[in-house]
């Protein structure tokens, strides 16, 4: 009896006695060094790359810099914004009603759910290059790309 209660003591006091010296990492500094890690790895097998099909971290930010100061980045941002302006501005103003319409009406949702859920499960991406070739390459074939990935998630949403 005796013998069973000093093993009962001995294996109670064996945790107090153990160091709680093992501390983990946060999580933002393993992060952190996954980030660098990878930049690292990129910068020093990217310079071997040929430059048309890839570059390396500093060459990519010293391009940045230089695009930035130029003013050709700022330039190159806004005729961007506005096909994606123009594009999702057309996907809302058509979305919204047609989501709130096919919502409040079962013979509506009957007759063009069916097509409005196909045309969202399809890769739109893969209609791009029949797009280019209809439209070319100007503002309306990206207005209408911003169009079409915005329609129907927006549709299905307010539906």
């Amino acid at each position: 009896m005796k013998a069973q209660s000093m093993t009962q003591q001995g294996a109670a006091a064996a945790p107090e006695e153990a160091p709680a010296l093992k501390r983990e990492m946060p999580k933002w500094a393993i992060t952190c060094m996954s980030i660098s890690f990878v930049l690292l790895a990129w910068e020093f097998f990217g310079r071997d790359i040929n430059p048309v099909f890839g570059s390396y971290p500093s060459a990519i930010g010293a391009a940045f810099w230089q695009l930035l100061k130029s003013g050709q980045l700022l330039a190159a941002l806004a005729q961007s914004m506005q096909a994606f302006l123009v594009g999702y501005g057309l996907a809302v103003v058509i979305g919204v009603p047609l989501g709130l319409l096919i919502g409040r009406s079962r013979v509506l949702e009957a007759a063009i759910g069916v097509f409005i859920t196909g045309a969202y499960a399809m890769p739109l991406v893969a209609l791009v290059p029949m797009l280019v070739l209809w439209m070319g390459l100007g503002f309306a074939v990206k207005a209408c790309v911003v169009f079409l990935m915005a329609v129907f998630p927006i549709v299905i949403n307010t539906w």
